[in-house]
């Protein structure tokens, strides 16, 4: 993939594509910002479709949607991994930033892979959570 000097790519994982709360909210505007900056080389990868991948398809954005899945479901949440890594060798980013703990359960396997640095966005304090706990025992380049 052709960048411009100097462009740092960047890929950012979606663990939902529904607007649910603020953590989407936000993911709209920092997307947007990101795509604005032409220092970026910038592309999403959504765990499902919903109203967050509409709007930023209708903004232009590039976007690859995988499967959602149900945490419970080990089989599901592997084939999410299987179809990200291909995706990440495609794209090739710097990091893969996991946009909350779900996406980093995805995220941090599939860019281990793929060579790809692996952080995430931890929205909210951390809890004693299921999920948040399985995220947080993956290696990862840094918690936002």
């Amino acid at each position: 993939m052709n960048r411009a000097p100097g462009q740092r790519r960047l890929g950012i994982l979606l663990p939902q594509a529904e607007t649910v709360g603020g953590a989407e909210t936000m993911l709209l505007a920092v997307a947007a910002e990101l795509a604005a900056d032409s220092a970026v080389d910038l592309t999403l990868y959504a765990l499902g479709q919903g109203a967050v991948v509409d709007e930023l398809r209708q903004a232009g954005l590039p976007l690859d949607c995988l499967p959602s899945f149900r945490l419970r479901r080990p089989l599901a949440w592997w084939q999410a991994q299987k179809e990200l890594t291909p995706l990440l060798v495609r794209d090739q980013p710097e990091m893969l930033l996991s946009w909350q703990a779900k996406a980093h359960l995805v995220g941090q396997p599939a860019a281990r892979v793929a060579g790809v640095r692996a952080s995430w966005f931890q929205h909210g304090y951390p809890d004693r959570g299921r999920i948040d706990r399985l995220a947080r025992r993956l290696p990862t380049a840094g918690v936002f």
